[in-house]
């Protein structure tokens, strides 16, 4: 199965490793984007429509519950986070 996904994450290793690990399990997944900042997402999500989102729950400019505020997310989204 052919699944299109972002990854929205600001630490760039804690991004690259998440790539890897997903590219391991699911090598079929294909990373259509790789955004860092709730301004980034939503310029991202209003030309594109990833399958999937691999989403940080904090970000550099907040929290990132303030896309859903900004941009309709009807797909699938795995919350993503180095903090308990």
């Amino acid at each position: 199965m052919n699944i299109n996904y972002l990854i929205v994450e600001d630490e760039e290793i804690t991004a690259t490793m998440l790539q890897i690990l997903i590219s391991k399990l699911r090598p079929d997944y294909k990373m259509i984007g790789l955004t860092s900042s709730i301004s980034e997402t939503v310029d991202f999500l209003q030309t594109t429509v990833p399958d999937l989102i691999f989403l940080d729950i904090e970000l550099t400019d907040g929290n990132c519950f303030e896309i859903f505020k900004r941009h309709k997310i009807d797909k699938p989204v795995i919350f993503t986070t180095a903090y308990n």
